[in-house]
């Protein structure tokens, strides 16, 4: 609108303050002639002008094209902009009278808009309105567009089509919504057929490569009347009880996803990329508590049985690792890399979303959903020369890790990366690191998105605890809030918190 606004003021700077000098002569016969010229040729211009009447305002000065109250003026008939009610083209009759073919228009005196060029290659297709017509006694169907003047194909659409249409010369311009000028290669008379219409139009055929477009000339001759109406899809919700049973079926539908065992993630290797001149550095393994000794060797032989480990006699690179004692008593192997291995990787910049970023996608359900991904990191695959940097010390001996492991300092990157990337477009869905949340206004909508995750998931090889997922709660906690239907809220852990802290 600004862009329209500042070319119609320009416009009428340049008719009203200024006066175009199109050649000055110096030799007084010269001017003299010219002069002659000049009158006769405004004098011929008159005379057209005259012949040619403004479909937008009525007056025989001008052509609807130079009229400067185009954006000024309202119908009274359809309450539309850009013309008066006595020039209407919802009534017949004004078809006839300002029919935008009559020869009474000079080609060199019209351009035509044409707003919207889509190439061939568009993905708009759901954006479009379409309309199926009979060319030449074929079908084709095109799209509707009441922003450009005329009707255009490609070169490309016109050879394959209509290549017995014989095209003619044409000085009539093109111009697109950028004020580009185009020159058609030229048009055709083509026979169209619409319902119990039948009539034959011009087609302007353009040296690109767009979509066939069906413009205001074809409209009208047609008689084409649509109205476009805001359409929100209401689908009928589903009893919480209705739920619940969809839920248990789906669970059980998918209960290889909650299989204890880890996955392995499929056609997907990590790897690691070390800084330049570095030398492997291999540390001996720390002491382990005498209390945690029995459930540290339990679970290295668990994860050398299920192929996560891979036992070694010599390694350059060696971490101690670190027991971490988890909330449900289980032990969890850390590495302490930083000694080691993370001073001397090259850095991962894979942005880690921001809370505000997860809250928004979260914002607007009533009910939701948790899924928790059973020990994230050792899903994913290594290949053979990360699994040599990773590897670890312990008090059975040096282990090889195959897998990603817990404590490399851009295991969070990598991770954040696939995960983005496997749920990338899924609404109502946010994923920080291996816990995923879902929202729904509905319940039949929540469910419809877990069957969609769970699909994403298991195609992956990706396994989720089932002790931890919470399927349908009207409030949970994530990331240190409680987020309801209300919004979004502190939990009373932060808020006892802040007050002791004050």
């Amino acid at each position: 609108m600004a862009i329209e606004t500042s070319k119609f003021e320009s416009k009428e700077m340049e008719s009203e303050n200024y006066t175009n000098i199109n050649k000055i002569s110096l030799k007084k016969n010269n001017y003299r002639k010219n002069q002659s010229k000049n009158i006769y040729k405004e004098n011929t211009d008159h005379k057209n002008e005259d012949k040619i009447k403004c479909y937008r305002c009525g007056k025989n000065n001008h052509t609807a094209y130079k009229c400067r109250l185009k954006n000024k003026i309202f119908c009274r008939n359809c309450n539309l902009k850009g013309h008066v009610e006595s020039v209407c083209f919802k009534e017949q009759k004004q078809l006839q009278m300002y029919d935008t073919s009559n020869s009474n228009i000079s080609d060199e005196e019209e351009i035509f808009e044409i707003n919207k060029l889509h190439t061939g290659n568009t993905n708009t297709e759901n954006d479009k309105f379409n309309i199926t017509l009979q060319l030449n006694g074929k079908m084709h169907t095109w799209e509707l567009d009441t922003g450009a003047a005329v009707t255009t194909c490609s070169a490309k659409y016109y050879k394959e089509n209509f290549p017995n249409l014989k095209l003619q010369n044409t000085k009539i311009k093109l111009k697109t919504y950028t004020d580009e000028i185009l020159h058609p290669i030229g048009t055709c008379l083509i026979q169209i057929k619409y319902k119990n219409k039948e009539v034959k139009e011009r087609l302007f055929v353009i040296n690109r490569d767009v979509d066939p477009v069906v413009g205001r000339e074809w409209i009208r001759k047609l008689g084409i009347h649509f109205e476009i109406h805001k359409l929100n899809k209401v689908e009928k919700d589903i009893t919480e009880k209705e739920f619940k049973a969809k839920l248990e079926s789906l669970l059980e539908e998918y209960k290889d996803l909650f299989v204890e065992q880890i996955g392995e993630i499929k056609d997907y290797e990590a790897s690691f990329k070390l800084k330049e001149s570095v030398k492997p550095v291999f540390l001996k393994p720390r002491p382990v508590p005498f209390a945690l000794r029995d459930m540290v060797e339990k679970e290295l032989d668990r994860l050398e049985e299920v192929g996560i480990l891979e036992k070694v006699t010599y390694s350059q690179w060696g971490t101690p690792i670190v027991p971490v004692v988890k909330p449900s008593g289980q032990v969890r192997l850390c590495a302490d890399y930083r000694s080691t291995l993370n001073k001397n990787l090259e850095n991962d910049n894979y942005p880690i979303p921001r809370v505000e970023e997860i809250f928004s996608k979260l914002s607007g359900g009533k009910y939701f959903c948790t899924l928790d991904i059973n020990q994230a990191y050792l899903h994913m695959k290594t290949d053979a020369a990360t699994s040599e940097m990773q590897a670890i010390s312990t008090c059975q001996g040096t282990y090889k890790v195959k897998r990603l492991m817990f404590g490399v300092k851009i295991a969070p990157n990598i991770w954040q990366r696939y995960m983005d990337q496997t749920l990338q477009g899924l609404p109502g869905t946010a994923c920080f690191f291996d816990d995923i949340a879902l929202q729904g206004e509905t319940y039949l909508q929540l469910l419809q998105r877990i069957k969609i995750v769970f699909e994403k998931l298991q195609k992956c090889g990706l396994h989720l605890n089932r002790k931890k997922c919470q399927f349908f709660q009207k409030s949970i906690t994530y990331l240190g809030h409680m987020i309801d239907v209300k919004g979004l809220h502190p939990t009373e852990e932060k808020v006892m918190e802040q007050y002791y802290h004050i």
